[in-house]
């Protein structure tokens, strides 16, 4: 077996798909961002199909591989058409109870799986299929293809970083500046430091928050300056801002599935992680815009606090209080073992369709 053929095989652990609806698999746009960033010449990009809906660089038999989940499109496609929907709050607890099957899928807990499947295939149909504009569709499209330069330009840098974070005074300074955003935008008392003091040691003892930041604002200004030829720059923020808040909101998704099942992730508090980073990417979007693009500041700003507001309220608050009612309902489920025959899983995996 050929190292090719074991990558494949470490691939395919996460549960491949037989299909796909996103016809691009993201290797043009990594060509096009390895133009603008030379030194990642030498990673290899694999696409791939999954039910892990993860991109992420990988180290095997001395190469560098950038692994890229068309499936994270698919999601991420679905999670803009909710967004630009009416409905949202609903439309989000159907899709939640979705992602938490198929990730109890890839955990094989089938039994917890199917629950959520059934669920999902209970609840009445995606609001934003009957009612989302003609517009509305071709922007959730838009934002879609933004939110794949973003993911691949992201995973790109965290390549640089582990190469060049030392020689780079960008890192550093990228921990002074997210400490100053959380005081100059009220999250953290300048005098006392009382609010969320925690929050400023958290900065200072992990370097995964600076890095995912470092990351975050370099993709951002890569990104605007190709795409902003063609897109407007208000647009071109809120796509990126709404693509940081549906990978949180996955996240979260993968994190209460596993805490519901009794298997915690152990180390850092993801959740204030991901809080920092939303924090972050809102005000460094703006800061870069403000720097580069100042006529468009005003609207840009506008749109990001209205898309912070409303996703909070509608897909944020709408997951926390399903997984918070399923950590009740779901007490017995996880000790349930079921048959793991192929004809149960295909069954699971249809009703998820």
């Amino acid at each position: 077996m050929n190292k090719n053929d074991l990558l494949n095989q470490y691939i395919a652990e996460n549960v491949l798909r037989q299909t796909s609806q996103w016809n691009e698999d993201g290797s043009e746009i990594f060509n096009n961002i390895v133009q603008i960033f030379e030194f990642a010449n030498h990673i290899k990009f694999v696409p791939c199909n999954t039910y892990s809906k993860e991109c992420y660089l990988m180290e095997y038999f001395g190469d560098v591989f950038l692994v890229f989940d068309v499936y994270m499109l698919e999601t991420l496609l679905e999670m803009n058409s909710i967004a630009l929907n009416n409905r949202a709050s609903k439309d989000m607890e159907k899709l939640a109870y979705r992602l938490l099957s198929e990730e109890y899928f890839v955990m094989q807990r089938y039994a917890v799986s199917l629950f959520m499947a059934l669920k999902f295939k209970g609840r009445s149909g995606y609001h934003y299929l009957l009612q989302l504009s003609e517009s509305n569709q071709k922007t959730a499209l838009t934002y879609t293809n933004v939110q794949q330069w973003f993911v691949i330009a992201h995973e790109v840098m965290h390549q640089y970083y582990a190469e060049y974070k030392r020689e780079n005074p960008d890192y550093q300074a990228k921990r002074i500046y997210l400490k100053n955003v959380l005081v100059r935008h009220g999250f953290v008392d300048a005098d006392t430091n009382d609010t969320i003091n925690d929050w400023i040691e958290y900065i200072d003892k992990n370097d995964s928050i600076v890095e995912e930041c470092f990351c975050d604002s370099t993709a951002f200004i890569a990104v605007m300056s190709v795409l902003s030829k063609r897109i407007s720059i208000p647009d071109l923020a809120t796509a990126l801002f709404l693509g940081i808040q549906h990978l949180r909101a996955i996240s979260y998704i993968k994190t209460e599935a596993h805490i519901l099942s009794s298997q915690k992730f152990v180390g850092e508090d993801i959740f204030l992680h991901a809080t920092i980073r939303i924090i972050h990417a809102r005000y460094a979007l703006l800061d870069h815009i403000s720097d580069e693009y100042p006529d468009h500041k005003s609207d840009a700003s506008n749109k990001l606090q209205q898309s912070f507001i409303q996703y909070n309220e509608k897909q944020i608050d709408s997951i926390v209080r399903l997984t918070n009612n399923l950590g009740v309902e779901c007490v017995n489920i996880h000790a349930e073992n079921i048959q793991t025959e192929s004809a149960i899983q295909r069954f699971i995996l249809d009703l998820i369709k």
